[in-house]
């Protein structure tokens, strides 16, 4: 089981929210770091304290292959999965659940060889509402963790 608590020096800022992150403090909990491919990445989220009001949450599951040719590495992130675990704002100490099935066509388990690897992270995005925002199709403030998780058949 991997426990977990962010404040907001530890999330990275995707667009500016700096100041609102100040005041957000999530906390968390995986089963394992470790998946079989059959079964699903589960755990649960809590918004420990939030002035802001929060958009929407989402877990993103990213495969990162990287190959190593003479030295130098080249890398290709793919975003894989994304499930959206929260619409709307919501109040804190609710606990939230995390069920992600892995699809079968675009993960395979992690491996690392001497010229090459592909390994898989969890991303947990927290997207802000913001008043000034008129449309939906402008970027929300948001801000991201992430953690590297191993895949097994």
């Amino acid at each position: 089981m991997l426990t977990m608590q962010w404040h907001g020096d530890a999330w990275d800022v995707i667009t500016n929210c700096k100041p609102k992150l100040a005041d957000f403090s999530l906390t968390g909990r995986l089963d394992s770091q470790v998946f079989q491919i059959a079964k699903p990445i589960t755990g649960t989220l809590k918004i420990e304290k939030c002035k802001a009001k929060v958009a929407s949450i989402d877990v993103q599951l990213v495969r990162n292959e990287e190959v190593k040719i003479d030295g130098t590495a080249a890398n290709d992130l793919t975003e894989v999965q994304s499930i959206q675990l929260v619409d709307g704002d919501i109040g804190p100490d609710l606990e939230i659940p995390i069920f992600v099935i892995l699809p079968r066509l675009y993960t395979c388990p992690s491996l690392t060889t001497k010229d090459f690897s592909i390994n898989f992270e969890l991303n947990i995005v927290v997207a802000f509402q913001d008043e000034q925002r008129i449309t939906k199709t402008e970027q929300s403030e948001m801000a991201a963790i992430k953690f590297p998780i191993r895949l097994m058949r």
